[in-house]
């Protein structure tokens, strides 16, 4: 869980870094220039590495193995190499990846909500038991004598037990 939010926080450095990037083209620097003051104006993590980077080759190599700054140092690399319409491409890079850490914060919160469910469902027969207890003791005592009831209990506890594995 901590992975993954340690990568949406990569993924959001990186789309700001390219929205950044993208801006500083759009206002007329060259693609060195974008990317040192893009570096300066990012800040940590990002910024000092990509800082370094640029001023050692001029060439954005960061490290991490995250797909986001896979995809960012692809898409300097053919801006680099082919020119062009390099801010419509670092455009639409920053738009894929804002919308995919939507998606992967809108899975992680789904998740979460499954897991409190699977809580509360496994909690509920406890609680049900404790509130029929306060109730009315000699009722659960009546039903734990009974055979078929007692049955069924030690089947719903087995089952139980089996869910949360």
């Amino acid at each position: 869980m901590k992975i993954r939010r340690e990568q949406l926080l990569i993924d959001d450095e990186v789309a700001r870094l390219v929205e950044v990037v993208a801006r500083l083209l759009r206002g007329g620097a060259s693609l060195p220039i974008a990317l040192a003051d893009a570096a300066a104006q990012v800040g940590r993590p990002l910024g000092p590495e990509l800082l370094r980077s640029v001023a050692a080759s001029r060439t954005p190599l960061l490290a991490g193995g995250q797909p986001a700054i896979a995809m960012f140092e692809a898409t300097v690399g053919l801006a680099r190499e082919l020119g062009g319409a390099s801010v419509q491409v670092l455009d639409g890079l920053a738009a894929a990846l804002r919308s995919s850490a939507v998606v992967r914060r809108e899975g992680l919160a789904l998740a979460a909500q499954g897991r409190l469910s699977a809580w509360i469902i496994a909690a509920m027969p406890l609680v049900f038991t404790a509130f029929v207890l306060l109730l009315d003791a000699g009722a659960l005592r009546a039903a734990l004598l009974h055979p078929v009831a007692r049955a069924s209990m030690v089947g719903g506890l087995l089952g139980q037990s089996i869910g949360f594995l």
